[in-house]
């Protein structure tokens, strides 16, 4: 989608060799959000996001999975993730923070700007098939992305970091937490630290 996009503004000249995309967050950006999240981002181990939304219902892993692969974390000894939600998914995040057993720290909707920053500082963050996929690619955090009926040979940003999960079916359900665990722990490190 990004090369098909670019033969628009090919028509007047205009190219680029880099597909990646961009969005830069800065050092202060940062800061004010770690003192705002200081649980969240202080102390040791890789930070890891769930990003449990997506406006499109058959694009969303379901919620028992993201609980079951919070699970496995905990098992492996990652500290609580970050779980983020849009501002219209309100009783997605609340359904989520029933349904998990595990602590997490929840984080409520800001601005995309916020989000972004938040992705920044994530070492890897699991989503699904939806516009923050791209918004978290673009600052350029490793990221495992669950794909349903939209084919992420179109859709997954480009780039080795971004790993894209999806089943024979076309159907987000259909992957298993343990697809995605060791997805994660390949882009965390290859797996050195975790079983």
């Amino acid at each position: 989608q990004s090369a098909r996009n670019l033969d628009i503004v090919r028509i007047i000249g205009a190219d680029s060799v880099d597909l990646h995309e961009t969005v830069h967050v800065t050092a202060g950006e940062k800061d004010e959000i770690r003192r705002r999240f200081p649980e969240l981002y202080g102390g040791t181990g890789p930070v890891v996001g769930f990003h449990i939304g997506a406006n499109k219902k058959e694009n969303r892993w379901p919620l028992a999975r993201f609980a079951e692969l919070r699970d496995m974390l905990h098992r492996a000894g990652l500290k609580p993730p970050a779980v983020f939600w849009g501002p219209a998914e309100k009783d997605l995040g609340s359904e989520f923070l029933r349904l998990v057993k595990r602590p997490v720290h929840a984080v409520e909707p800001g601005n995309l700007r916020e989000q972004a920053v938040h992705f920044a500082l994530c070492d890897a963050v699991i989503c699904n098939d939806t516009g923050v996929m791209h918004l978290c690619a673009s600052v350029g955090t490793p990221l495992v992305a669950l794909f349903g009926p939209t084919d992420p040979e179109f859709w997954k940003p480009v780039g080795d970091s971004f790993i894209a999960l999806r089943s024979r079916d076309r159907r987000t359900e259909s992957v298993s937490a343990v697809e995605v665990r060791k997805a994660l722990f390949k882009i965390l490190g290859k797996g050195r630290k975790w079983k």
